[in-house]
């Protein structure tokens, strides 16, 4: 589901809201007014009046004998109604009373009278039916927009683009098959993430370790044993053009670029997290590790 689609239906869910405290707010006088607002809406909303049809085919079909009661006698007024006690029941019969009030040549209030006891004023018997009609047939619905919101953004967070093939979104997401990773990030890394993967904190421990993975890695291609060597002296031991690994370049800018490439990952990622707390994100931390395993694909290159 597309981002558009998401907030669409965010939009639908606010607008509702309003529209039914409206409702349940109202003064008698304007209850029928307020109630066409209602019934108007949602059945202007494929998302609510869809939902609401399927309740309702389920609950006849289980119960095909069904017929709404109320206490008292169509010729008055109706009492307190008697609604079934399941979700599917209460939503259906709610929905069939309300459109049966607002195609009558009675008002809301005829329907309402008896809701408040002892017997009320107008507005007491409104207010009334509206909480025990009226707000849990709301409830339920904003339940179900809820739901629909958060199904939206988990859709939204593995939606891939239908213009590309999944073998080709394969490559973008190495950190989904362990086996497109380095071994010893997996080993040194992965662990901090596995089942934390949302928490900054563990992709902060990780992209550590990536860290001296990486310096490590480089040490070991070049056979460098001098631990005072470390971030940029680390870096031009191996790719200078007196470093260890100069001659495996043909072309000197090539050289060039390798060495600023790795100076520039170990001074704006590898020393940073090594001198303080991170805690990036993770789609930050999935792409410094993406980016440290290139790094580490290519020293392997380089030593061969």
């Amino acid at each position: 589901m597309s981002q558009t689609a998401l907030n669409e239906l965010k939009k639908i869910s606010k607008t509702f809201r309003q529209i039914a405290s409206r409702l349940l707010s109202t003064d008698y006088e304007s209850a029928d007014l307020n109630l066409k607002r209602l019934i108007e809406y949602i059945n202007n909303n494929p998302v609510l009046i869809d939902y609401i049809n399927d309740v309702i085919e389920t609950f006849t079909k289980n119960n095909p004998n069904y017929e709404l009661k109320g206490e008292g006698d169509r010729t008055g007024h109706y009492g307190r109604f008697i609604f079934p006690t399941s979700l599917e029941g209460e939503i259906a019969c709610t929905w069939t009373l309300l459109n049966e009030i607002n195609d009558s040549e009675y008002d809301l209030l005829r329907f309402a009278m008896g809701y408040s006891s002892p017997r009320g004023k107008f507005q007491d018997e409104i207010d009334s039916f509206n909480k025990n009609v009226i707000n849990p047939f709301v409830n339920h619905l904003i339940h179900h927009l809820e739901d629909k919101i958060e199904e939206a953004k988990n859709a939204e967070q593995f939606e891939v683009a239908p213009t590309y093939s999944d073998d080709f979104m394969a490559f973008l997401r190495p950190l989904a098959k362990e086996i497109n990773l380095d071994s010893e990030l997996t080993d040194r890394c992965l662990t901090h993430v596995s089942g934390n993967a949302n928490d900054p904190k563990a992709w902060d421990s990780a992209l550590r370790n990536a860290g001296v993975v990486l310096e490590n890695r480089m040490r070991k291609v070049g056979k460098i044993t001098d631990s005072s060597l470390v971030g940029a002296k680390l870096v031009n031991a191996l790719f200078t053009d007196k470093g260890v690994l100069a001659h495996k370049f043909q072309v000197e800018s090539e050289r060039q670029g390798f060495r600023d490439l790795y100076a520039g990952a170990i001074g704006t990622m590898r020393n940073p997290s090594a001198h303080k707390f991170i805690d990036p994100i993770p789609e930050e931390g999935g792409a410094y590790l993406m980016f440290i395993n290139l790094l580490l694909k290519k020293l392997d290159e380089l030593s061969k």
